[in-house]
């Protein structure tokens, strides 16, 4: 990924109505395509001037492109040089016109884009961001924490309509940010779950910071984050990871609390489709010492409920070849790991 330049124009002017056109097809008509092509789906040159946009390539050909603004225009595809700058303290950013070839969707490539965008909105000082979402883009960033403001439609040549809907989210924690390190460097990095990569990278896993200070706040907010689940289909919302920051970092409390956790799931029948797994910063087996090196596989960034669904679990397991050996494989990575490296992939931990 790279920042894109007045070069990569032609490129992208190909790009763009070949993902318009094999992507937006689910939930627009052909007209409605066609008529959006060239305004709504076009090459937005002010962030390309801006520097505020990107581009993936592949043997030197653009698969994927994005960015953010800091300028009012909620999308643009033609020149708005007097596009006004937004006070980042009380405005926020714009993310605008994402594309991927169809070929390469659901390879993370607009996952990559995204949180490139967001990593250097939250360096620019902007504390929201704002979308102009498509239907089709919706499912994507709704997994991403936005959520839908309102709905509209954009008038388009011929008389057509262009539904979209406007979505907001507030900048990510830095809880979520040491969390998705944490998943990308440990659990993907090091493949100590061979069953991540596909939910992580088609951007099906949710990560939320609860702010609960007592234990039955915190039974509530995974009440309402296993209930989210259990109505959201899994092609759009796999899994679930609840970042807990303020609370449990004792490990005999979180423990104790993983009590109330399986309480919660009996009292409301989501026992058999829902499993709570456990991560921690002080993390220990039975039977071990809290320095053994195998006690790093359940280690988090904080202490971390991850909601399961069982029938995932299962699929999972019965479809991979080894399932028995993965703890022992994991074992063996994380012994062969040199301290420097172990120390950067686990720096995060009060003991390491």
């Amino acid at each position: 990924m790279r920042l894109a330049e007045d070069s990569d124009i032609p490129q992208l002017v190909e790009l763009i109505p070949l993902s318009a056109r094999g992507l937006q097809a689910e939930h627009y008509s052909a007209a409605q395509i066609e008529a959006a092509l060239g305004s709504i789906f076009a090459v937005d040159r002010q962030l390309i001037r801006d520097r505020t946009y990107f581009v993936v390539e592949r043997d030197g050909v653009l698969v994927g492109c994005g960015g953010w603004s800091r300028r009012l225009s909620m999308y643009d595809g033609r020149d708005s040089a007097e596009d006004r700058l937004l006070d980042p303290a009380t405005e926020p950013a714009r993310i605008r016109a994402f594309f991927v070839h169809p070929a390469f969707a659901r390879q993370g490539i607009g996952r990559a884009i995204m949180e490139e965008c967001e990593r250097e909105i939250a360096a620019a000082g902007f504390r929201s961001i704002e979308i102009a979402a498509t239907r089709t883009g919706e499912m994507l960033y709704r997994n991403f924490g936005y959520a839908v403001a309102d709905r509209s439609e954009i008038d388009l040549s011929g008389g057509l309509l262009l539904p979209i809907c406007r979505m907001l989210k507030q900048m990510t924690s830095i809880e979520t940010e040491r969390v998705r390190k944490w998943v990308e460097q440990a659990v993907l990095g090091l493949g100590l779950c061979p069953f991540a990569g596909e939910p992580w990278h088609s951007g099906r896993v949710r990560l939320v910071v609860t702010d609960a200070a007592s234990d039955r706040a915190l039974v509530e907010d995974l009440r309402a984050e296993i209930a989210r689940l259990d109505e959201t289909d899994p092609k759009l919302l796999e899994t679930t990871l609840l970042i807990v920051p303020n609370l449990l970092q004792d490990f005999e409390d979180y423990n104790q609390f993983l009590d109330l956790a399986d309480s919660l799931i009996h009292e409301h029948r989501w026992a058999g489709r829902f499993q709570i797994a456990s991560f921690h910063p002080d993390y220990q087996f039975a039977g071990t010492k809290p320095d053994d090196v195998e006690n790093l596989t359940n280690r988090a960034p904080y202490p971390l409920l991850h909601v399961l669904r069982e029938r995932s679990v299962s699929r999972a397991q019965a479809e991979h070849p080894n399932s028995d050996q993965i703890p022992e494989a994991n074992i063996a990575t994380l012994r062969a790991l040199s301290d420097e490296r172990r120390q950067e992939i686990f720096g995060f931990l009060r003991r390491s």
